[in-house]
Parts: structure tokens; C-alpha cells; sequence
């Protein structure tokens, strides 16, 4: 139960008791950031409530389950409206069709305008009979309290980078680029920030590791280094061809904009060190050995000269809620184009 879910073991233990034991809530909240696995659990509670092999679960995620639904913010909007809590309200009202309960998921639930979460609250206040819904969510805090109150919240925690290379490892993506380009997939690993879904998506989508030559190499590290020293360098139209360069790729952009936040996460270890006037032998191999994307420390201090910490922690702030946005299916070229006018307001 809950195999593929990489740490958070003792969340994992106390759902698969609850489970065996028969005392689920009808409401959680599943909070966690983008990528960190929230999906996963979802999908995995339904399948082991409902008793389903790995092909019943392809079922859940393929939406073939007619009793467990998923619902989200609708195409075109960015909020969910009080119209989709009265749709889910009445399917919940429904006799299931094949299992003997119900299940919900609402993905972005801390999306709920504050007139659809007063109508769901009716639902978690009397929910039907087997009847259960899992709040999917960044920030819970965004949650009115009565809905918090009605609900048990699961905060899920990041992964170590050992557990996440032994994921990676062991899914073909993960695996084809490690045996092609091993610091490339540590960098990955240290990008993904604890999270298995950043990690993957960084890895590229195809299964057969066809795409991983174009999107997770050394090349796309090579870009990022390349994207960094235009904003050093002041050069206003080489950072915009560079941004323009990138195509449509989400996998290999948002794998470019991760090594661009190690690279920047180095440059301002550098600019600390300098600050603090940490210059000598001892401090300078203490500080190579904290660097994730540049090989050398003088490379990366070179860099971090010509630009102040502020600039320095406006270029990472850009390039974290750029990746962050890429991840959850934002439009590629508008992101591109924002990023690009972003980033010359820093440079220049």
C-alpha cells in the first residue's frame, strides 16, 4: 500500500491503518508544494480503498473510474466557481456505479472562490453515506477556517536527495540520463528541491528516454550558464535572444530555469563569502565544496562581482517562480516573454 510514494513514511503508515481499519475521514486536505507528490497519495488512497492492482490504477488516473472523479479549475479560468462544488455536490448524491463508495478529488482546492468554499462546506458538514473528498492544495492557509476545521490536513514533506536518486534511478527516464550524463542528473536531484514530480519533469516526459538527449544534458546546462552571464554581462539583446532561443520544450526549459537557480544559488553563496570577507584558502574550499552548478569557485565569484546580492536574489526569485509556473502548465511563451522583460529590468 502506497509503494510509489518516496518518503513520508509516517504519513503512509497512518493512512494505510486507517484504511485497514475502516476510519477514513470523509475530508482531507493534501497540502504540499507543486511536484511534491500530492497526486500521487490522492490516486493511491483511491486505489487502495479500492482494493486496485496497477492496472485499476491507470483506470484512476485515466479518469475510467466513474466513482472516483477529479475535478479542477476549469479551462479559461483561475479560480474554481460555486458552479463545480453544485456539479460535484449532485455526483456525490449518486449511488456509486461499481465500487461501494465515492471519492473526489479536487485539484487546486485553495483556488476555491470564497462562495464555492461556503457550498462545499454544506457537503463536508453532512456528507453523503461513503462519500470522500481530498483537497489538493499549495497553501491551506488559503482555506477559510470553518473548511479547515471539517477536515484533516496531510502535509506532505520534501524527500532527501538520496531517496529521489534511488527513485530516479529506478524509472527509465531517471536511469537513461544517468548512465548518459551522471552530473547532469545530480543537478536535477539538487534542483528538485526534495520534490519526486520536479524531479521527473526535469527528466523529460518520455518514457523511452527519447527526448532526455535534447532536455536534460549538458547542453541545457551549458544554456543556463550562457542565460546567467548575459544577465553578468549587461547585454541586454543577447539575454533576450537567449530567452527567445529557448523554444517550446516545457521539459527542457523547465529544466534549464532549475540549473539557472543553482547557478544563481552559487553566485550568491560567492557574493556572501565576499561580503563577509571569507577570501582565504580554508574558506574558499569549504565554499567549492557547497557549489552545485559551477565546477570552480573563481568561476562563480567572477560571476558574482558584477552584480549586487539584490540583483543576485531578483535573478533567483525569477527563475524559482518561472519554474514554478512552467510546472503547473502555465503558457510557455507568455512565461518566456515575461521572464525575458523580467530579467533585462535586473540586468540593465
Amino acid at each position: 500500500m502506497f509503494e510509489r510514494l518516496v518518503g513520508n513514511d509516517k504519513l503512509r503508515a497512518l493512512l494505510s491503518r486507517e484504511i485497514r481499519e475502516g476510519t477514513l475521514a470523509h475530508g482531507y486536505i493534501i497540502e504540499g508544494a507543486a511536484g511534491i507528490g500530492k497526486h500521487t497519495l490522492a490516486f493511491d488512497m483511491a486505489a487502495a480503498m479500492a482494493g486496485f492492482d496497477e492496472r485499476g490504477l491507470k483506470r484512476i488516473k485515466g479518469g475510467l473510474c466513474p466513482d472516483i472523479r477529479v475535478f479542477g479549475i476549469p479551462s479559461g479560468r483561475k479560480t474554481i466557481g460555486i458552479e463545480m462544488v453544485r456539479e460535484l455536490g449532485y455526483l456525490s448524491s449518486v449511488t456509486p456505479n461499481e465500487l461501494d463508495f465515492k471519492m473526489t478529488i479536487i485539484e487546486n482546492a485553495d483556488f476555491m472562490t470564497v462562495q464555492a468554499q461556503n457550498a462545499f462546506l454544506k457537503l463536508l458538514e453532512e456528507p453523503p453515506s461513503e462519500v470522500y473528498f481530498l483537497m489538493l492544495c499549495e497553501n491551506a492557509s488559503a482555506l477559510l477556517p470553518t473548511v479547515r476545521s471539517r477536515a484533516s490536513t496531510l502535509r506532505m514533506l520534501r524527500c532527501d536527495d538520496e531517496s529521489i536518486k534511488s527513485y530516479l534511478k529506478a524509472d527509465k527516464r531517471g536511469s537513461y540520463l544517468f548512465s548518459r550524463d551522471p552530473q547532469a542528473f545530480d543537478a536535477i536531484v539538487r534542483a528538485s528541491d526534495g520534490r519526486i514530480g520536479k524531479a521527473l519533469e526535469m527528466c523529460g516526459e518520455s518514457d523511452t528516454g527519447e527526448r532526455n538527449s535534447a532536455s536534460a544534458d549538458r547542453n541545457t546546462m551549458q544554456k543556463a550558464a550562457e542565460l546567467v552571464e548575459c544577465i553578468a554581462g549587461r547585454r541586454s539583446a543577447p539575454l533576450t535572444f537567449c530567452v527567445n532561443s529557448l523554444g517550446s520544450d516545457r521539459s527542457r526549459i523547465s529544466l534549464l530555469l532549475s540549473f539557472s537557480v543553482l547557478a544563481v544559488r552559487d553566485l550568491i553563496l560567492c557574493k556572501a563569502a565576499m561580503m563577509a570577507g571569507k577570501e582565504d584558502d580554508t574558506g574558499a574550499k569549504c565554499l567549492s565544496e557547497k557549489l552545485c552548478f559551477y565546477e570552480s569557485k573563481n568561476e562563480a565569484a567572477l560571476i558574482a562581482q558584477r552584480l549586487s546580492m539584490s540583483e543576485l536574489m531578483q535573478c533567483g526569485y525569477a527563475f524559482s517562480s518561472f519554474s514554478e509556473r512552467l510546472l503547473q502548465n502555465g503558457n510557455v511563451r507568455q512565461i518566456l516573454t515575461e521572464l525575458s522583460y523580467r530579467l533585462r529590468k535586473i540586468a540593465c
